[in-house]
């Protein structure tokens, strides 16, 4: 069972296969309904966000998306 699939969901929308999320015009990752609230499995160290798995839900409409890592920043280098 994957982690995220802990809470009963009716079926939503699966954008995994477009890739990491894509940033509005504010330079936000956002859903394709707009919203940029995420649901994320992630692990602490020393009281921060030490990893996080990239496979997340959006808190809006439940959709299934990829979450972006800094690699895929266009200016990452």
């Amino acid at each position: 069972m994957h982690p995220l699939d802990f809470t009963p969901t009716p079926p939503f929308l699966d954008l995994r296969d477009y890739g990491p999320l894509g940033q509005d015009c504010r330079g936000h990752h956002t859903c394709l309904c707009g919203s940029d609230m995420f649901l994320a499995v992630v692990s602490f160290n020393d009281y921060e966000i030490g990893s996080y798995m990239t496979e997340g839900r959006c808190v809006e409409c439940g959709a299934k998306v990829i979450l972006p890592t800094k690699i895929d920043d266009p200016d990452y280098s």
